[in-house]
């Protein structure tokens, strides 16, 4: 036998013991090759020695798939089911179902995103999500979560959201997560703090969102510009601007920029000045100019917003003596009834009757009042009067008195709240004693949405999730809409007080530029000082002869409005339609007849308001004195603190 033989048995006796593992193919060829003894360096050529082979089966390679990972754990497939997101919602998440702002479709692509992290990712996620947080509220794409629907949102259980919540309140973290943990720098805590004061100082609360706009003339670049400066000039060392930007971002989320899209009217003077720098080719020294009238002009607003927020800390800190109160009516066109949150084809050609809504807020007292009432009252200062009346009832019962000074915060509505007969109103209440000092301020027209407006906002989001289909419904969805939950009241009829003022002999005109009226009384003389801006010097005007003159009889404004009677007409007709098409319940049916019927009997009938003899006059706060002897022993302390000292010069004696 030849070695060439033997080389033949052994290679197959080494595949005939690979056969139960091999799969049939032919790899002849590859085998031959790799067996080949080169001819050049031997006689022998081994082309032909593996004939006997050549169909034998070769074992294949185990070729590996390239088959992707699952992304979601087993936990997380479970979570992003279509089942479990269409019970998700669903569900109710609070009184308020914030989750019901959000569609399935982005619950689903919510879920996705979680549960396609790391079980690391996942805490560094829910670790975020809690430091971000804005009065126990989440912020996901601009809008507000409770606890229980952001966790609805991403699929995290209870147990695993307190275990992280408690670490979190703890300060106590794992060790991937102790950077984020990581104390917030100097610089970044004063950033925080100069941001939240400027804020504070020039932006407007939105009454359609819960959102703070900034005037639309500024720009995130030119206020890091400002901010830089005011810090370099405390010698401090500023955040650069992304820094700033992501500052911004992360601690002030509902602050924006108005752009008009979207908001409310914007301020004209701000506009101008946003489309002068903008979108006009100027030059440097034009551009210096708009930006010099801008800052006079946001300085300008500041120092009326600052002077609102003096009086509302005057009245939390000292309400036996201050009343601090702000008066507003809400947008009508979210307050028609029946009112639904869906809209349907049916609803397009039957009729609604506009319910208005006017909001007192006191915040001395922590105090919300809102005031619902129909076209049948025409809207004008009669309203505004007899709001505050009643609030001031209210008030006066918790100490059987008034406070000495009243603050009033009021829109720039020469209708509502700017004319004659809400001054001399307001002349008379401290004509007779009831108040010490009434001051009524107005904000720069463009720039005077307030808290009130913050109430109002919460108004609309609550109708957007709640049917009220009747004005009892209506006041329950806006007693829900916030804790403490608001004072409602319906006014069927009111005093008129404007026709009693128009008797007075004497009219005041000019005061559509001022922003600030302050009555009191002054050596027996009622006196009204005003001026324009905060800054400005008093002038001053006795209204005596013309208030004294006044005498409130307490007429009932019997004088319907012509436009609610067709109103009723069209209602009674369109009852029945709102039942056959399933939008209205046989209960609320009989309510709206009733209400219907008594609407134009209820508007000559006496108030609910009180006369204003019924309301107490003030009684000054009583301090309380110091023992005789400290307080002889202080005084005597400031009469040495003044007392000048006298350097004498006198001869030594020899």
């Amino acid at each position: 036998m030849t070695d060439l033989d033997k080389y033949q048995d052994v290679i197959e006796e080494d595949f005939s013991s690979l056969l139960p593992f091999v799969i049939e193919e032919d790899f002849s060829c590859s085998v031959a090759s790799d067996f080949e003894i080169d001819a050049e360096n031997s006689d022998v050529v081994g082309q032909g020695a593996l004939t006997s082979v050549e169909n034998l089966p070769i074992r294949k390679r185990k070729r590996t798939k390239n088959v992707q990972k699952n992304p979601h754990p087993k936990r997380g497939k479970l979570e992003v089911q279509d089942a479990t997101v269409k019970k998700v919602y669903l569900s109710l998440c609070c009184q308020l179902h914030c989750l019901n702002s959000f569609t399935a479709e982005e619950i689903m692509d919510a879920r996705k995103a979680f549960w396609s992290k790391s079980r690391q990712s996942q805490r560094r996620f829910i670790y975020k999500g809690l430091r971000s947080r804005i009065n126990t509220q989440f912020i996901v794409d601009g809008r507000r979560l409770c606890e229980s629907g952001w966790c609805l949102l991403y699929g995290v259980k209870d147990r695993r959201f307190r275990a992280i919540k408690a670490e979190l309140s703890k300060g106590t973290a794992p060790s991937s997560d102790t950077k984020m943990l990581v104390s917030p720098s100097k610089r970044y805590l004063i950033a925080k703090t100069w941001l939240g004061d400027y804020v504070r100082l020039l932006s407007d609360k939105q009454p359609n969102k819960e959102e703070r706009h900034l005037p639309s003339c500024l720009t995130k670049e030119w206020i890091h510009k400002l901010y830089a400066e005011n810090t370099t000039k405390a010698q401090e060392i500023p955040l650069g601007q992304s820094a700033f930007k992501e500052m911004w971002l992360t601690e002030f989320p509902d602050v924006k920029i108005s752009k008009g899209k979207g908001s409310h009217f914007q301020c004209t003077h701000c506009n101008n000045y946003t489309t002068t720098l903008v979108n006009q080719d100027i030059g440097k020294t034009t551009e210096g100019v708009v930006l010099d009238m801008r800052t006079e002009h946001l300085e300008l607003q500041t120092e009326c917003r600052q002077k609102y927020y003096k009086h509302i800390k005057k009245s939390r800190l000292n309400p036996e003596k201050y009343i601090s109160v702000i008066i507003d009516n809400m947008d009508s066109g979210k307050t028609k009834l029946p009112r639904y949150t869906s809209n349907v084809k049916a609803d397009a050609s039957l009729s609604t009757m506009q319910h208005h809504l006017t909001g007192v807020k006191c915040h001395g007292q922590g105090r919300t009042y809102v005031y619902s009432w129909t076209d049948a009252l025409k809207c004008d200062c009669n309203i505004t009067i007899n709001c505050l009346m009643h609030v001031l009832l209210d008030i006066s019962k918790e100490h059987d008195c008034m406070p000495e000074t009243l603050y009033i915060q009021a829109d720039n509505s020469g209708k509502d709240n700017k004319n004659n007969y809400v001054l001399l109103f307001l002349a008379h209440l401290v004509y007779i004693g009831i108040f010490k000092k009434i001051k009524l301020n107005f904000l720069m027209v463009g720039h005077t949405h307030e808290d009130i407006d913050a109430v109002f906002s919460r108004v609309g989001k609550r109708l957007k999730l709640k049917d009220a289909p009747t004005l009892p419904k209506l006041h329950h969805a806006v007693r829900q809409c916030m804790d403490p939950a608001p004072i409602v009241n319906h006014l069927s009829s009111v005093w008129d007080f404007r026709a009693k003022c128009l008797s007075s002999s004497i009219s005041y005109s000019g005061f559509q530029g001022v922003h600030h009226f302050t009555f009191k009384m002054k050596e027996g003389r009622l006196k009204m000082l005003y001026k324009d801006w905060p800054s400005d010097s008093y002038s001053v005007l006795d209204m005596t002869e013309n208030v004294a003159s006044l005498d409130f009889d307490y007429l009932v404004n019997a004088e319907i409005n012509e436009k609610v009677v067709s109103v009723i007409s069209s209602m009674e007709a369109d009852l029945p339609k709102y039942s056959q098409a399933g939008r209205m319940e046989d209960e609320d049916q009989k309510w709206w007849e009733t209400y219907l019927k008594g609407i134009e009997r209820a508007a000559r009938m006496a108030p609910i308001i009180p006369r204003i003899a019924e309301l107490p006059k003030f009684s000054s706060v009583q301090e309380t004195e110091t023992g005789s002897n400290t307080l002889s022993a202080m005084r005597e302390h400031q009469r040495k603190l003044k007392q000048k000292s006298v350097i004498k010069a006198s001869k030594r004696r020899s």
